[in-house]
């Protein structure tokens, strides 16, 4: 359930009504959690001891729920962190819940460090941790270890040997019963659900107490304390000579065994099991095994989202490759149709040229009539005007006079220049000075030729 409101009353009626481990199980919480909530807004809870009282048929008292003005203490919001889990790990972790019925607890008061009846028939998959640790050699702290080849990597006390052997035994068959098998790997435990692995520690809780020297320890120390100060007298120094002898704290090992998840961490998914104040981890095995199976499923739901997010990005960066590229493509086709439309234009400006071109006559050539207009307008006296092939024509004659040596009807200044057809024999057309008192469309109807006269 996601953001669940519940109002006090309703919350009262709900922990009174049943076990508070099965009211936080319905609520997808813990029972720690619903304890906190339960004090955070003021709602009495039954006392430890109360449903096993009322079980046994003895008289119980039950707390008087009294209101409160306080609207925000009233209202109750319950956020599970199960429900932001993946779908097929609720599943599965809803199918635990119905395997496992609830058992009640075992407490254990004053228990014995070490476990009195070894176990007789261990599991093969632990059999050589189990014997490496009941016959190896303490080290002087009084750990012994199975650490390396076929061995699950534990360090424990002396007397905390033979609760490990029955952990590692119970959980090897609790996986058993789920499919599932326990590898040693030297240094940790695997747990394999092809292809996704959890890695297991089981470690045993060690304190640092306060050293207490012994009486040659605290000779030695005193013996180095002169030495240091005789060397100090006499201008020398050793390093590392006068360290005090013996270590401020000494470790201490508990009795207290953990279990955890080492290689992956699971928001909302269990990953430690340990002693409490009434629970033993022998008790805890069954619940380790489901967290197992549990986080196995986590991984992979994990595993499957990130695929299917490398997927997306792979499309989305492939489409991306697609949109550039077609947009590449599209400058291109942008830059070949401007290309035509400038071809197309150039090519409409031809045609009009050439119909104008027809239109005046084909020996027009424009840049030779602007070079010749130009030195008509520079030049001067008729000899420069000889020089450049130019025909003076006049009404009635068609011979240059210049070159005759007989005056001209018309003087250069009064004439313009135009071309005269030779038709195609002649590398260079000759020019003709043609009367600006006539009109150029007569010239453009009938163009002087050579040896023809103008009219």
């Amino acid at each position: 359930m996601l953001g669940k409101i519940l109002t006090r009353r309703a919350m009262y009626d709900l922990v009174w009504s049943k076990p508070m481990t099965k009211v936080a199980e319905d609520l997808q919480i813990s029972d720690v959690a619903l304890r906190k909530i339960c004090d955070r807004h003021r709602v009495p809870t039954p006392s430890r001891g109360y449903w096993a009282k009322k079980a046994a048929g003895k008289p119980v008292v039950q707390t008087h729920f009294f209101e409160t003005s306080d609207s925000a203490v009233d209202r109750i919001e319950i956020h599970s962190v199960v429900a932001h889990l993946p779908r097929q790990v609720q599943d599965i972790l809803h199918r635990e819940r119905g395997r496992r019925q609830w058992q009640t607890k075992h407490p254990v008061i004053d228990a014995p460090a070490a476990v009195e009846q070894p176990l007789a028939e261990v599991h093969h998959a632990v059999a050589a941790t189990a014997r490496a640790l009941r016959k190896g050699k303490p080290n002087k702290t009084g750990v012994v270890e199975a650490v390396g080849e076929g061995h699950c990597g534990i360090s424990a006390g002396t007397l905390s040997v033979e609760r490990v052997v029955s952990v590692l035994d119970g959980l090897v068959r609790q996986l058993e019963a789920r499919g599932l098998q326990l590898r040693p790997l030297g240094s940790k435990i695997g747990v394999t659900d092809a292809p996704d692995s959890v890695f297991l520690m089981v470690k045993e809780r060690v304190d640092m107490e306060k050293h207490v020297p012994t009486p040659q320890e605290l000779a030695e120390e005193e013996r180095r304390e002169r030495r240091r100060e005789r060397d100090i007298r006499s201008g020398r120094w050793e390093y590392g000579a006068y360290d005090r002898p013996y270590p401020e704290y000494d470790p201490v090992r508990t009795g207290e065994l953990s279990i955890q998840i080492e290689n992956e961490y699971l928001g909302g998914l269990r990953r430690t099991w340990g002693d409490g104040k009434i629970q033993r981890l022998e008790n805890l095995t069954e619940g380790v095994a489901s967290g197992v199976v549990l986080y196995l499923a986590g991984i992979r739901a994990r595993r499957e989202e990130r695929q299917r997010s490398e997927r997306r990005w792979a499309r989305q960066m492939q489409v991306r490759a697609l949109a550039a590229a077609r947009a590449e493509r599209e400058v291109k086709r942008q830059e070949f149709v401007r290309e035509q439309v400038r071809l197309a234009s150039e090519l409409a400006g031809l045609a009009a040229c050439r119909i104008d071109h027809d239109r005046i006559g084909a020996a027009t050539d424009l840049d030779r009539l602007d070079r010749l207009q130009r030195a008509q307008i520079e030049g001067s006296g008729q000899a420069r005007l000889a020089g450049i092939g130019v025909t003076a024509s006049g009404h009635g004659r068609d011979t240059n006079p210049v070159g005759r040596g007989r005056e001209p009807a018309y003087r250069a200044d009064d004439c313009s220049v135009l071309p005269v057809d030779h038709g195609e024999n002649l590398p260079m057309p000759s020019l003709c000075l043609w009367p600006r008192s006539r009109s150029v469309a007569a010239w453009c109807r009938s163009p002087p030729r050579r040896g023809r006269s103008t009219s």
